[in-house]
């Protein structure tokens, strides 16, 4: 570029400057140092004479230069002036050229080698600390200390050169002196530095929009095939997927946003739904359209991303989605320099695959067959492994003999001649590398001389494949030549001509176009082998492709040859003011694809053989582009004054492209290694060809404009047309306005921060472009017959051929339009403490509109889809931070440089408008947020098969041919309450229990650079991620658990063990037995756990709304029934995880402090909880309306649960003697008097004096069972219960959860426990002599009625098929011949033994219940006497038949069941009758286990599944003592015999091997179940999913 100072005309060539023939001139001139152009310019404003010179040549050093003339000429001026400081000078067209002087200039005298010192200050006359002062050109060096000061040995020829972070470097010619002293001044570089945008530069100081520059230093020595891999991480908001490593692979590339596609599973497949006419960042190279992937690294200069509307403005249809400006590197005049830089790299996996999966045989076959026989009761393993390799049982235990036993042979063959593989195969690790090797080798030349300069590079890389087998390599070479020729002074002719060439080559797998990685997932089993012992291929091999692979005779090869040229003229009008470029580039690109396919052998047996395809084919595509582009620009920058700062650019721009494509195809190839198609004898084959051409023309303009370096503003247009739209609607004008403001030097601001802030500027703008990224030809209506062609063969024949045909054209929408992108952008820039530190932020938000998609359906009788057009919009709001800092100071003597800089910027995008009438979810809608990924809510997962019956039912979830869940299943939430798992129809309106679940678009992503730099010693590092991002793995994903229930052939180590749930299946009710491994598989905690408290809360911090509308005993007996609800919510919380937080508001979603809170203390949330029953127990309502058939909270329901409670609470504070959340000593402040037993009394007893209930008395046979079957609660003594009808379909399943053997937890009473029912004289049964050999027909004489209304007796009876028939128990479902009855109807005509058809109600809480709180609560309290005894035991025993004895002393056998632990006679009778009483009710005896620290009667050790006691007599055993019933039909003995277990037979094993059946030393039946308990096992762990949201809640103390 050529700089004159002045202004001149166009004069003769060999004119004469004004004063030559002697004219005399005044001249003054006074620098110690000072620069050429500062002198040429003084010189013009004195003399009138104008200079040209180089830009390398305006900062030459001009010392000690005094000059005062009075009438010299003007060739004595200059002599005077520049010949003595090394500058020649000649005229040119009355123009004064001044150019390096190639004679020497004399040198100073050198004075004796001496110490230099001096003090280094800024410019307000600070000293400088750490200022870096060196001898130039060697590696001496030192820093300046605490006061600025400095010394350095220097002779007196050397120059000083002193360096600071964010100040211009300085050089000092020593000479003679020893004393320097320096003032540095201010980098002016970060702001003045001069920026690419478009259609030109700007300094960096003027930029307002959203423009960020980079360093080609940054790509320069990455070791990448591809620059895109490089920028990864580089600028914010500059995003880059990609998708493998492959060295062709260069990426996805968008600014400010992501890809909008995406897939939606349908019927039949998928769906792919796209929105907008797509497109990327347009990629300019040296002003020209071109392709990152071409361009040398070494070559860049710099690269500018243009992010927002108003920086591309200029760009209009082209700029949509943001620019990128790369330019390469200018030559430099002077001598020849070479340069060569080389490298050789390793690139390595960030995931090692190989290492992570299961390569053991015997351990993925045994997950293979688990996944399968978990899934259902009925669920067998296939004979087929994925359909093809052959499955036995006896194979696999040959398989574990042989991996057992290493010298064995990895093989055998069958009597027919088939092999069965035994080995031990790491597919992956045979195929893939965990490392690859790159190669580099660059080189550039470059010089020139005056008027005439040019650079030449080449670079070759070489990048080896990611494939252990086969040959895959990457060849990309590079040239480019620039040079620049300066015709006149004022016109400068350069030429850019750039050359690439690559080749890739790679193995394929030989048929259907596979990629290896799902063949592996498809068909690499870790027990096949490679090959067979004679050498041919396994099956496997071929499957896989690894043979092709390994054959080399299966390939693609891409080849790509691109040449460009760009021709520029620059004009220089008015030096400095006016000037005008004009440039013509074309653009050729050629490339091919050629890909073999060939056949291969497998045998699966000696002599038997087979292939994967039937044919073998080559193909060839060749592509070809030209392009051709041109710009005519003008730029004025007129010299308005030291204030004012103008720059204007307007232009045209002209492109045209053409594309044309071509496919051959043929099948039968003659020679494998020798591709050619005249060697092939197929009969098939095709050719197509394509192609395309579209042109545009544009014109821009752009103003910029700062006063005095405050006021910044910028207004640019584009007027665009393009052939790509029909005439109505080519032409689109873009326009964009922005604004900034530099506060930094605003006069009131500037003194009070001049030395620690450099830069605070602000800025906004607002702009338009848009999108003409649509294929050409859209418009218009082009008839198609198959595929591309437009004419094709038909399967019609007439007179003997097939005959041509086409097809209607589609329909074509009215008008098609540009997609219009509107963007607003504020920004914030900081620099401070020198340069150091740089901060900037950026928030945008883009509107796009007429988006190209889809139209609205229309009638079927059209009979034709509808077109697309302009139809969607979309909104996108981000921002983006940067935040760097850098520094230098001297390590060890030696200059050290670094830098870090941090980067985080995110964005998401909503749809605003779509055709979508019916709301369908496989598509876009209104408001869809993109990157929605839509699903099923989970809760954990099922711990039994009780538990998923509990769940809802499923209508699509498969498990083997069940619609049903099962133990270890996932616990899919309900959404919509209805009681089934659906989908709806996938609609808005109707979704099921679908519900967004994530989203997986890329959230918080970011970036750390960090540089290091010590003696030329060099390191940088480069952390890049996403913060946050869903992933939702489609029908295939190889390493994630499948749709099948299984893995999906790759076996993770992350999949077994504890990782993956355990099933113990030896009941019909499977269960999983590593629940507590995992605390995240705890249930109780999900979302849809503290809906119910949130429901809660908004009613109470709501209703308010309503008073004054109702009375206020209404409003507070509601307000008590909101309360009594949170209550039971957190009473349940409290049993299952000890402390939780406490909530009584609705939490906002932007209230953190209340969602991360820690968890409350159990007294104080028990506490509230308490509250809350007293408060619902005190007004709460208990007229007739709300207590009609015990389903509506009243007062004595709320006064029933709060005895429950603080019954528990109670004596879990008396047995447990620490809180069990915390491991510490309870709160005393909490339990003054013992506060929860006199409050469960309290309840209690108010009920029983009070309340309208008693116990339900009558025939002691049937009295007590009738609460549990009548069709309605039964109201004198249930207090609270739920209503079931035949009548109105309301069922439940408890009937079929005791007697089927295939549903329900096979529960069944112990020996142990059936002992403590008493005789109906009052005595304890275990008083009775020789009691534990009284077999099952006696056992049931003279006991407490209520034993054969709880379990199965000899007398019990059963309505099947309409006759009442004796029923022994059934040994499919009990465990130990004590078969419960309690809660199941004596009829199964209603099919009720078999699915949900019970319809008997159920009660919740009882007067009974009452009565043992209020009992227990005293006896605990020590105040039991035989008055209270009367009011409550004796009245149970009363109604069960039994005289109500008062106990004198406590009962040994009960001592000795409760593990000695209790002596006292009344509780241990309240603890038998609450054991008999409420048997089999609402969880109560599990909770009564919990609360009296009775975790240890959980266990086979404390108590054994003991049952009916049968003596050794014989093999069979009467249940009834009679051979036939009153009907005269057969009653069942019970068989002991081996094999399996049947209705009315078991197989006894004495082996004492878990989860069997056995005969204890006494004669009884003993289920074989190992049982174990832990202290910390009394609360369960918090789940790990919530301490990870909130790690403020923190683990159970006992679960840490």
């Amino acid at each position: 570029m050529v700089l004159c100072a002045g202004a001149f005309g166009c004069y003769a060539a060999q004119g004469s400057l004004p004063g030559a023939q002697g004219q005399g001139y005044d001249l003054n001139l006074s620098y110690s140092r000072t620069t050429l152009k500062a002198v040429a310019d003084a010189i013009t404003q004195q003399v009138g004479i104008a200079f040209s010179y180089e830009t390398a040549l305006a900062g030459y050093p001009m010392e000690n230069l005094e000059v005062s003339e009075k009438g010299a000429t003007i060739e004595a001026i200059l002599a005077a002036v520049f010949t003595p400081r090394g500058i020649d000078y000649r005229v040119v067209d009355k123009v004064v050229v001044l150019t390096r002087s190639t004679r020497p200039v004399p040198a100073a005298s050198a004075a004796a080698k001496s110490e230099v010192k001096g003090v280094v200050r800024d410019a307000a006359g600070n000293p400088m600390i750490g200022v870096t002062v060196t001898i130039k050109g060697t590696l001496v060096g030192v820093s300046t200390g605490v006061d600025g000061g400095y010394a350095i040995p220097a002779d007196g020829n050397a120059t000083l050169l002193f360096s600071y972070i964010g100040y211009r470097p300085h050089e000092e010619v020593v000479g003679r002196r020893t004393q320097i002293d320096v003032t540095m001044q201010e980098d002016e570089l970060v702001m003045d530095e001069v920026v690419v945008v478009g259609y030109g530069t700007l300094k960096k100081r003027n930029i307002v929009g959203a423009v960020e520059n980079l360093s080609g230093d940054a790509v320069e020595n990455r070791p990448n095939a591809n620059i895109t891999r490089s920028l990864q991480g580089q600028i914010p908001g500059l995003n880059i997927v990609q998708v493998d490593g492959k060295a062709d692979h260069a990426g996805e590339v968008t600014i400010r946003g992501v890809n909008n596609t995406f897939k939606a599973r349908v019927s039949g497949g998928e769906k792919t739904n796209k929105l907008g006419q797509g497109g990327g960042a347009l990629v300019l190279i040296d002003g020209a359209e071109g392709d990152m992937g071409s361009v040398n690294p070494d070559d860049i200069a710099s690269i500018s991303v243009l992010k927002d509307a108003s920086s591309a403005a200029v760009y209009g249809a082209r700029g949509a989605f943001g620019v990128i400006l790369i330019t390469t590197k200018d030559p430099e005049k002077g001598k020849v320099r070479v340069s060569y830089n080389g490298s050789v790299s390793l690139h390595r996996r960030t995931v090692i695959w190989e290492d992570n999966v299961v390569t053991d045989p015997v351990q993925w076959v045994d997950a293979f067959r688990e996944s399968y026989l978990n899934s259902s009761p009925t669920a067998t393993v296939p004979s087929l492994f994925n359909n093809y390799m052959p499955y036995s049982n006896a194979w696999f235990e040959e398989l574990k003999r042989r991996r057992a036993d290493p010298t064995m042979d990895n093989y055998d063959i069958d009597a027919n001649g088939n092999y069965n593989y035994y080995g031990e195969t790491n597919w992956l690790k045979e195929i893939y590398k965990s490392v690859n090797y790159s190669t580099t080798h660059a080189v550039s030349i470059q010089g020139g001389r005056e008027g005439v300069s040019y650079y030449i590079s080449g670079r070759y890389y070489n990048q080896d494949g990611i494939y252990k087998v086969g040959e895959e390599t990457y060849k990309k070479y590079n040239l480019r030549a620039k040079g620049s020729i300066r015709i006149r002074p004022w016109l400068t002719l350069d030429n850019n001509t750039s050359l690439m060439s690559s080749k890739y080559h790679q193995p394929m797998v030989h048929y259907g176009q596979q990629v290896i990685s799902r063949q592996i997932d498809m068909f690499a089993f870790p027990f096949a082998l490679l090959k067979n012992p004679d050498g041919t291929w396994t099956q496997t091999a071929a499957k896989t492709g690894y043979a092709a692979f390994a054959e080399g005779t299966s390939w693609q090869e891409n080849n790509k040859l691109e040449v460009a040229n760009t021709t520029t003229f620059n004009f220089e009008f008015v030096p400095d003011v006016f000037k005008v470029s004009a440039d013509v580039t074309y653009k050729g690109s050629r490339w091919s694809r050629d890909r073999m396919e060939n056949l291969y052998t497998y045998y699966t047996g000696v002599n038997v053989s087979g292939q994967d395809n039937s044919f073998s084919s080559l193909e060839n595509w060749t592509y070809r582009s030209d392009y051709i582009s041109t710009n005519i620009v003008g730029t004025v920058t007129p010299k308005l004054g030291a204030d004012h700062d103008l720059n204007v650019v307007a232009g045209w721009n002209l492109e045209d492209y053409d594309y044309r494509t071509q496919k051959t195809y043929r099948q039968g190839n003659l020679y494998p290694s020798k591709p050619s198609f005249t060697l092939m004898d197929g009969e098939y084959y095709s050719t197509t060809s394509g192609g395309y051409t579209w042109g545009l023309v544009g014109f821009f303009g752009r103003v910029n404009y700062a006063y005095a370096g405050r006021y910044l503003a910028e207004v640019s247009a584009r007027y665009d047309g393009s052939s790509k739209f029909p005439s109505s609607s080519q032409w689109g004008f873009f326009p964009s306005a922005s604004v900034g403001w530099r506060l930094s030097e605003e006069p009131w601001l500037k003194p009070h921060v001049e030395g620690w802030l450099d830069n605070f500027k602000v800025r906004a703008s607002i702009g338009s472009l848009g999108n003409a990224n649509i294929d050409p030809y859209q418009y218009l209506e082009t008839m198609t017959a198959s595929g591309s062609a437009s004419i094709a063969k038909s399967s019609v024949i007439i007179n003997g051929q097939n005959v041509p045909y086409t097809s209607v054209p589609s329909l074509i929408p009215d008008d098609i339009t540009w997609e219009k992108v509107t963007t607003y952008n504020i920004g914030l820039d900081l620099d401070l403490f020198h340069n150091r530190l740089s901060f900037t932020g950026d928030y945008y938000r883009r509107n796009t509109t007429d988006l190209y998609t889809v139209g609205p359906n229309l009638p079927q009788v059209l009979g034709s889809a509808a077109p697309y057009g302009n139809y969607a919009s979309l909104k996108t709001k981000g921002w983006e931070l940067s935040l760097s800092w850098r520094d230098s100071f001297n390590l060890g003597g030696k200059p050290f440089s670094y830098s870090i800089k941090g980067m985080l910027w995110d964005s998401r995008s909503w749809i605003t408008d779509y055709y979508n009438e019916t709301g369908d979810l496989t598509t876009y809608y209104k408001g869809m947020e993109i990157g929605e990924i839509w699903g099923f809510r989970t809760a954990g997962i099922y711990a039994s098969n009780a538990d998923a019956l509990n769940g809802p039912a499923y209508n699509f979830f498969k498990n083997g041919e069940m619609f049903r869940a099962y133990a270890g299943d996932l616990r899919f939430v309900d959404v919509d309450g209805d009681g089934i798992m659906t989908k709806g129809n996938r609609t808005l309106s109707n979704h099921g229990d679908l519900e967004i679940i994530g989203n997986q678009s890329p959230r918080y992503q970011y970036s750390i650079n960090m540089s290091l730099n010590w003696n030329g010693i060099g390191l940088s590092m480069l952390w890049q991620g996403v913060g946050k991002r869903d992933w939702y793995p489609w029908t295939e994903s190889g390493f994630f658990w499948g749709k099948w229930n299984r893995a999906y052939n790759s076996l993770m180590k992350t999949q077994t063990g504890d990782n993956v749930v355990r099933i113990d299946k030896s009941t019909d009710n499977w269960r999983v037995t590593n629940m507590d491994k995992n605390p995240d598989n705890q249930t109780g905690w999900a979302e849809s756990n503290w809906t119910n408290l949130r429901r809660v809360n908004y009613m109470l911090d709501n209703m308010h709304k309503c008073r004054g509308r109702v009375s206020d005993e209404i409003y507070n007996h509601y307000e008590g029934v909101a309360r009594f609800w949170r209550a039971w919510f957190y009473y349940d919380k409290v049993q299952t995880f000890g402390a939780v937080p406490w909530y009584d508001f609705t939490i906002a979603a932007s209230d953190k402090e209340a969602m991360m809170k820690p968890r409350d203390s159990r007294e104080y949330v028990m506490d509230k909880v308490l509250e809350d029953l007293t408060f619902a127990s005190t007004y709460c309502l208990s007229d007739a309306k709300f207590t009609k058939g015990s389903a509506l909270i009243n007062k004595w329901v709320a006064l029933a649960f709060k005895s429950r409670v603080c019954l528990y609470e109670g004596t879990f504070r008396k047995y447990h003697s620490r809180e069990p959340s915390s491991d510490k000593p309870w709160q005393a402040e909490y339990n003054a008097d013992n506060k929860f037993l006199r409050e469960a009394a309290a309840a209690a007893k108010e009920i029983m004096d009070k309340g309208p209930y008693s116990l339900v008395t009558g025939d002691v046979k049937t009295a007590y069972r009738s609460l549990f079957t009548s069709a309605g609660l039964l109201t004198q003594e249930v207090i609270f219960g739920r209503e079931y009808s035949k009548e109105l379909s309301a069922f439940h399943e408890t009937s079929w959860y005791y007697y089927s053997p295939t549903y329900g937890a096979k529960i069944a009473m112990t020996k142990k426990f059936m002992n403590t029912y008493l005789t109906t004289r009052g005595t304890p049964f275990t008083d009775i002599d020789g009691y534990q050999t009284i077999d099952f027909i006696r056992e049931f004489d003279g006991r407490d009625a209520r034993m054969a209304q709880t379990v199965i007796s000899p007398t019990y009876k059963m309505k099947i098929s309409g006759r009442e028939r004796l029923y022994s128990p059934n040994w499919k479902v009990t465990r130990t011949g004590y078969h419960p009855i309690k809660w199941s109807i004596d009829d199964d005509a209603d099919n009720v033994l078999s699915k949900a058809a019970s319809w008997n109600s159920l009660p919740i809480l009882r007067y009974a219940e009452q009565l043992l709180n209020y009992a227990e609560a005293k006896a605990e309290l020590g105040e039991m006497d035989a008055a209270v005894w009367d009011q409550t035991i004796a009245q149970l025993r009363s109604r069960a038949g039994v005289t109500p004895v008062v106990p004198d002393k406590a009962d040994p056998y009960m001592e000795a069941y409760f593990l000695n632990t209790v002596t006292d006679k009344w509780i241990l009778e309240v603890r038998r009758e609450r054991g008999i009483e409420l048997c089999l009710e609402m969880g109560l005896r599990w909770d009564d286990d919990m609360r009296w620290h009775m975790g240890d009667l959980l266990t086979s050790d404390n108590n054994p599944w003991t049952g009916i006691w049968i003596g050794n007599t014989g093999y069979t055993y009467d249940f009834t003592g009679q051979s036939t019933d009153d009907n005269g039909d057969p009653v069942p003995d019970f068989y002991i015999r081996p094999g399996e277990d049947t209705e009315h037979s078991i197989a006894i094993s004495n082996t004492g091997a878990n989860q069997t059946f056995s005969l204890n030393a006494a004669g009884n039946i003993v289920w074989e179940y190992k049982r174990t308990w832990g202290e910390k096992k009394y609360l369960r762990p918090i789940p790990q999913t919530a301490i990870t949201r909130n790690p403020n809640l923190e683990q159970n103390a006992l679960w840490k």
